[in-house]
């Protein structure tokens, strides 16, 4: 898992159920996400949103490139 996702999950005393139930989708999605094994902009957003921090904050690769 990220570290800094976790340590935010932590600091929040959030689980990735509580995550997964803000953003409206599976404890599964948000768990894949969060691991790196699905890349979706969208769901990191919303759970960088429903953590209260920055999507640059926790994902620390370039954002996708938008197709012309």
């Amino acid at each position: 898992m990220n570290k800094v996702i976790k340590k935010t999950l932590i600091d929040k005393e959030l689980s990735v159920a509580d995550v997964a139930r803000k953003i409206h989708r599976s404890r599964t999605w948000v768990s894949l996400v969060i691991n790196g094994r699905k890349k979706s902009e969208g769901s990191r957003r919303a759970i960088a949103k429903a953590l209260g921090a920055r999507y640059e904050d926790l994902w620390h690769e370039p954002e996708y490139k938008k197709a012309a």
